[in-house]
């Protein structure tokens, strides 16, 4: 009996413990992104926080801040900011490390700080760029309160400026505040942070992964919408960052690392924008310059055995874009909801897991959602206990779609599955997703306008999958320069918002 008990022990220590590693060394991580923290709406409580260091702005706010949610129309207020992160350290207590995709300010910064402070921003900017830096230092705090040992990664948004939206200064002075808050946390030492500082990119091993780099970039320098009002005419920053680069990928290739993006707002067509401009009879809108996308649709060609995956932000809606050339597909991209409901989406963040592949294969997700950000919380009794149970799961992204783990191949089959009208389950459920369940942010008429987004690069291969099969053609100029693949008739959604 003891020699059965004893073999019995054995095969089950044989069997399972190989398996145990595998399991226990699985990547997870969290994607946060477009918190566009408001810390305007309560005038007495603008001055408490004016009067004191950031240090001391979370006891400003537990003192004198509602619990109420912020409306749909609106960005996250402390109670939308304090519940956010809360909930994730609680779904994902000990990542493996967490990416924040940029917008920590509220939209329309300058204005609303006009309405508030004892002067403006143009009578004060003393002023105003040390409450502008304090709020950056707090929301940093607050993921770093709530994640005190993971190691911390963030790009920056077209709101995050002294300047204003898309205005970001190269070299200037809210990217010398940028660089040092988030060097410490993001290990790079002092005075090594000099593309951090000059333009807000930088690359850092990523943890938990062997041979793998994440190279953060800031595509705010290459938008459509971008202005250097506040630098000098003669910087060049979108090239600059362009050369950094392909410098970075190139030595990655070198030493055998694979590479992952963190961006803020992805290359590709902006959907938002596009439905507008086709009610004006124009054409597709991209959310890159033509030349800044054809620059990296080269480098990502070129990297293409290194290069797995990029996160992105900005649209606040759940999203994928791909990168497509020839009937090859190259990299994807996957756009993260927002935690700020702005644009009508319910707020929402996404934890993954790697199943141990540095390779991004076997790559899944969690959604999770406040389901009514306008909840009146105040009559919840005890805050600490009941702050986040609103929050829930939304759904898993290999589960809800039966496409297998997220990557190039799923998505693009996703793209396909839009296409196809009979395949009203996928056609559901995407509409569903894309706005976290938030309102709903296109009908059977404007449908197509979000599907052709996610396989289609360029103005005009999408405006051939956009068109093929209706009435109205593609304009003339855009005909010579469609690709074979357009044959896919796919299609996918990002409202480019600001």
């Amino acid at each position: 009996m003891r020699l059965s008990l004893r073999a019995a022990l054995l095969y089950l220590l044989l069997f399972f413990c190989p398996v145990l590693p595998a399991m226990a060394d699985a990547p997870k991580f969290l994607v946060i992104t477009d918190i566009h923290f408001d810390p305007f709406a309560d005038d007495q409580l603008f001055a408490a926080l004016q009067a004191s260091p950031a240090a001391d702005w979370l006891e400003k706010f537990k003192e004198k801040a509602g619990t109420d949610f912020p409306p749909e129309d609106s960005d996250s207020n402390f109670a939308l900011l304090e519940s956010s992160i809360d909930d994730a350290a609680q779904r994902a207590p000990r990542p493996d490390f967490v990416l924040y995709g940029g917008d920590f300010l509220a939209h329309h910064w300058k204005k609303k700080y006009d309405e508030v402070a004892p002067k403006s921003h143009l009578e004060d900017p003393a002023a105003y760029h040390a409450f502008t830096t304090k709020t950056l230092e707090f929301v940093t705090g607050m993921l770093r309160r709530s994640f005190p040992k993971a190691p911390l990664f963030a790009t920056l948004g077209n709101n995050d400026s002294f300047c204003g939206d898309y205005q970001l200064e190269p070299n200037g002075k809210f990217l010398g505040h940028f660089a040092r808050i988030w060097s410490p946390l993001i290990g790079i030492p002092h005075g090594r942070e000099k593309s951090l500082a000059r333009g807000g990119y930088y690359s850092a091993p990523l943890p938990g992964l062997e041979r793998t780099r994440l190279v953060v970039l800031n595509t705010v320098f290459f938008s459509s919408d971008y202005e250097n009002s506040c630098g000098c005419s003669t910087q060049t920053p979108a090239l600059d960052e362009l050369r950094w680069l392909a410098d970075t990928l190139r030595n990655a290739a070198r030493k055998g690392e694979d590479v992952w993006l963190l961006m803020h707002i992805p290359p590709g067509i902006s959907s938002y924008g596009t439905e507008k401009s086709f009610k004006q009879k124009g054409h597709a809108v991209t959310a890159w310059q033509r030349e800044l996308t054809s620059g990296f649709a080269k480098l990502v060609e070129r990297y293409r055995g290194r290069l797995r995956i990029a996160f992105a932000g900005h649209t606040h809606m759940d999203d994928y874009r791909v990168i497509l050339l020839e009937d090859r597909a190259l990299l994807l991209t996957k756009i993260v909801p927002a935690i700020s409901p702005k644009f009508g989406n319910d707020p929402g963040y996404q934890v993954y897991s790697l199943g141990g592949s540095p390779k991004a294969q076997g790559l899944d997700f969690e959604t999770f959602r406040l389901p009514d950000p306008t909840n009146d919380f105040s009559t919840m009794g005890n805050r600490d206990d009941d702050w986040a149970k609103k929050w829930e799961k939304e759904y898993d992204f290999s589960e809800a779609y039966r496409l297998g783990p997220l990557g190039i191949e799923s998505v693009t089959d996703l793209a396909q599955a839009l296409a196809d009208n009979t395949d009203t389950r996928t056609h559901e459920r995407y509409t569903l997703y894309y706005p976290v369940e938030g309102a709903p942010q296109f009908d059977e008429k404007t449908f197509d306008t979000y599907r052709c987004a996610i396989l289609n690069l360029t103005s005009p291969v999408f405006e051939r999958c956009y068109f093929d099969g209706k009435e109205q053609q593609v304009p003339r100029a855009c005909r010579s320069s469609v690709g074979r693949y357009h044959r896919l008739r796919q299609s996918s959604p990002s409202p480019t918002h600001d």
